[in-house]
Formats: C-alpha cells, sequence, structure tokens
C-alpha cells in the first residue's frame, strides 16, 4: 500500500472513498495499485498513465484517469488482480497480414477487459465506444475463453464521470439494448456500465441462443430506479413507462438475429 491508500467508505472495505482519492497525488494512486497488476508491460503502462493524467489533449487525460481508477476498482473494491497488456505489439493480423494486430488494455481472470471513460453516453457516443471496444478486442489476436467464428471475444467496461448522471435510466436501458445486439459487435461478450464506480447497468451475450441477457439491475432494481425518477408524478405514468420498457426489452434482447438486417454492421 501507498500512503494512506485505499481510503474506503464502508467498514466491509467494499465501496472507494473515489473524492479522497482523486484528491491524493496521481504518483502515489499508481505507487498503490502496483501490488495488485501483474505482466511484463506494467512499468510501460503506469508511466504512460501517468504521463497522460498531466496531458494537454483532454482525451488523454480523461483516458489515463479513467485507466487509473479501473485497476483501483479491481484492486480495492473487486479485490482481483489485474494484467496488463502490451500496448504496441508491431505484429501483422492473423485474419489480414497487411493490417497490424490491435491491443486491447487488459486481462482479468483471461477475460480481455478494454475501458472507456465519458462524461457523456449520447447515442452516437454509444455507438463509437462498442465499435472501437468490438474491433480493439476481435483484431487482438490473444486466446479468450470464448470466441464467436473464430474471433476472440472479451468484455467492455463503460466508466461514467461526473456526480449527475448524464442520462436518464429508461434512455440507458434503450440505448445499450439498441446498439448492443445479436448481430452487432460479436467479439464484446459483455457491456458493464460504471457510474461513479457502481454498477448500473450490464448485458451479457448468450452465444448459443444468439441473444443479448440484461443480467443488472435485477427486474425488480430496475423497477425502483425508475420509481425515483423525477418527473413521473402518478401511478398511471409509472406504469406506463414500465410496460413500455419491458415490451421494447423483450423484443429486442430476446429477438434471434437469423439474417442480416439491412444497414446492420455484422461485426
Amino acid at each position: 500500500m501507498a500512503g494512506n491508500l485505499p481510503i474506503y467508505l464502508d467498514k466491509e472495505e467494499t465501496k472507494l472513498d473515489w473524492e479522497a482519492h482523486r484528491a491524493k497525488p496521481i504518483e502515489e494512486r499508481i505507487n498503490a495499485i502496483r501490488p495488485f497488476v501483474t505482466g511484463d508491460h506494467i512499468e510501460e503502462k503506469l508511466g504512460k498513465m501517468e504521463k497522460d493524467a498531466f496531458s494537454k489533449d483532454q482525451n488523454d487525460r480523461t483516458g489515463a484517469i479513467g485507466e487509473l481508477e479501473f485497476l483501483e476498482r479491481k484492486a480495492f473494491q473487486e479485490k482481483e488482480k489485474t494484467l496488463i497488456l502490451e500496448d504496441n505489439r508491431n505484429i501483422s493480423w492473423s485474419h489480414n497480414p497487411k493490417v497490424k494486430v490491435k491491443n486491447p488494455d487488459f486481462k482479468v481472470e483471461k477475460e480481455i477487459i478494454e475501458v472507456k471513460t465519458a462524461s457523456k453516453l449520447s447515442k452516437s457516443r454509444l455507438n463509437n465506444v462498442l465499435k472501437d471496444a468490438n474491433k480493439q478486442i476481435k483484431m487482438s489476436d490473444y486466446k479468450t475463453p470464448t470466441s464467436f467464428d473464430g474471433y476472440p471475444q472479451g468484455q467492455v467496461e463503460i466508466q461514467l464521470v461526473g456526480k449527475e448522471l448524464p442520462f436518464e435510466y429508461k434512455d440507458l436501458f434503450k440505448q445499450i439494448e439498441k446498439e448492443f445486439t445479436p448481430g452487432q459487435f460479436r467479439s464484446l461478450k459483455q457491456v458493464s456500465v460504471f457510474h461513479e464506480h457502481q454498477l448500473v447497468a450490464q448485458y451479457v451475450r448468450d452465444n448459443e441462443r444468439n441473444r443479448i441477457i440484461q443480467t443488472f439491475p435485477p427486474e425488480k432494481e430496475r423497477e425502483q430506479a425508475i420509481e425515483k425518477r423525477p418527473g413521473l408524478n402518478s401511478t398511471k405514468e409509472k406504469q406506463s413507462l414500465l410496460q413500455e420498457i419491458s415490451e421494447e426489452r423483450k423484443t429486442i434482447t430476446d429477438s434471434i438475429d437469423r439474417t442480416p438486417q439491412k444497414g446492420l454492421e455484422r461485426s
């Protein structure tokens, strides 16, 4: 451990005090996670992370801090070690020797995890995030526990930053369910969305039945989340919204993709 890190909000040590962590120097935070990362490219990755955290480019800063906080969450909240993958493999892709392999971020328990950090999650932004994560994993040539049509599969963890949620729950579920379908982004076996490092949505691909299943939040918690939303003042409004989401979710997540649909990327 480095200094006084980690700092928790609870006695069970399951919830980090992110405000306290963010007040600490970046170098101290990086040193604190060193015992919890493995691999041959630790110094290369952590050195770049520290450098990019102070970059003039906002995207570089957001990405570096996002990766650091992913490692903190894995180490201190989820109690897991993370394998840091090589960033700059200059080798040809087995499916097309004219192009180079892609380099996803991490492995946890043999599963590739690509980390994406954002302050907003518009429809176009979500599509770009899923498309890029899918490409990083699909073209990595890594061996993975599951595959689809000979391509590796992995997970993407989308980290939303900022205290206020930049979306309504209804819109979040709809966006993911419209983008993450049986026929798209097939190298993604799981899509998880975290807000301030608390899981708010998770979808898993069922390869055998060729469908997408929402595994979080459970149906009851999903309804409670909608109940707490401002603006739903009557029981009728709440029931109407729940019915709408339930019907749309059933249509999207339980559909089997037998034929390519015009305009959809099969990836």
